[in-house]
C-alpha cells in the first residue's frame, strides 16, 4: 500500500490536506481538521517494514504552538505543539528539514486556527 493510499484511508470524508512537509523520521500533514504525522521509528527501519504508523492531534485540541530553538548547528528547527489530552496539556515536538518548511507550516497552522 502506498503512503498516499494509507493516508487517504485515515482521512475523514470532508478532510483535505492544507500543507505537508518532511520532518525528522517522517512527514507531517496539516488538514482542515487535524495535524497528522507518520513517523517511521528506527525499529521499523531496521526490520525493513514498509508499514508506517499515523498519529494525529485535532486542531480543536491545540492550545498553542511555538518555534523552539535547539542547539545551534546540531539540531533541526522545531515546532512545539501544546494540546489538550484527557484534561491535561501535553507537548509534542516536530523537527523540520528546513526553517523555510517550518515557517510555511506555522503560517498554514495559524491560518487554519483562525477559521
Amino acid at each position: 500500500m502506498e503512503r498516499s493510499e494509507e493516508l487517504n484511508n485515515i482521512l475523514n470524508e470532508n478532510e483535505e490536506i492544507i500543507k505537508d512537509c518532511r520532518i525528522a523520521g517522517g512527514e507531517i500533514f496539516l488538514t482542515n481538521e487535524r495535524i497528522v504525522t507518520n513517523k517511521i521509528s528506527l525499529l521499523k527501519k531496521i526490520s525493513l517494514s514498509s508499514k508506517t504508523s499515523f498519529s494525529s492531534i485535532p486542531l480543536a485540541d491545540v492550545v498553542s504552538f511555538k518555534v523552539a530553538r535547539g542547539i545551534p548547528f546540531f539540531s533541526l528547527p522545531r515546532l512545539v505543539v501544546v494540546y489538550k489530552e484527557e484534561r491535561k496539556n501535553k507537548e509534542s515536538f516536530f523537527e523540520f528539514a528546513s526553517k523555510v518548511d517550518l515557517e510555511g507550516f506555522c503560517q498554514a497552522l495559524n491560518n487554519a486556527g483562525q477559521k
